[in-house]
């Protein structure tokens, strides 16, 4: 009962600051998400072991420019496309080595290619607000809301059937039965 009540007072402040952001200023909400994708930047780089101070900076310099360049400078044409074609790219690859039959060799090579697909992830989060016509929260607040309901649903799915461990090798805790309960849930 202890962790469900941690969880639920964590989540409630990581919502309030969510929609503080989102409907205070388009600003505040790509300060956050840089804030945010710096954060995951630093875990990433610890978890991969990265050595190089180069690809600490970087990166972090990579995903202050884009996320500006593209709220701010670009009209989101074909860059935007490409872009997203290259890191949808990348992640099927990381997905396909991941599932692979060979093991992994080069950890920093796809250390480095991670990134990428961090730095994505908070670039494309950033873009679906960012309409023609203006900043409009709902878009990204709708997406929130669909996460948001699949992590809980799969939370209370899985903790009270807990039967069937989906792979336990990447997330031990995840049953098959939390997961239906999550995309149930987002539905």
């Amino acid at each position: 009962m202890k962790e469900l009540l941690v969880r639920v007072l964590s989540g409630l402040l990581y919502i309030s600051i969510i929609l503080f952001s989102m409907y205070a200023a388009q600003e505040w909400f790509l300060l956050l998400f840089f804030i945010l994708g710096s954060i995951t930047l630093r875990e990433y780089i610890k978890l991969v072991e990265l050595k190089s101070k180069f690809w600490h900076y970087a990166s972090y310099l990579f995903l202050a420019f884009w996320i500006y360049y593209f709220n701010y400078l670009y009209d989101r044409s074909l860059l935007t496309y490409v872009l997203l074609g290259v890191v949808v790219g990348l992640n099927l690859n990381l997905i396909r080595e991941l599932f692979g039959p060979q093991p992994v060799t080069n950890l920093e090579h796809q250390g480095k290619a991670g990134l990428l697909y961090v730095i994505g992830g908070f670039l494309f989060l950033t873009l679906i607000p960012a309409r023609e016509s203006g900043f409009i929260p709902d878009l990204i607040g709708a997406v929130f809301v669909l996460v948001w309901a699949n992590d809980s649903f799969d939370y209370l799915v899985g903790k009270t059937i807990c039967r069937h461990k989906l792979i336990p090798a990447f997330s031990p805790k995840k049953t098959g039965e939390g997961f239906i309960g999550g995309v149930t849930g987002s539905v």
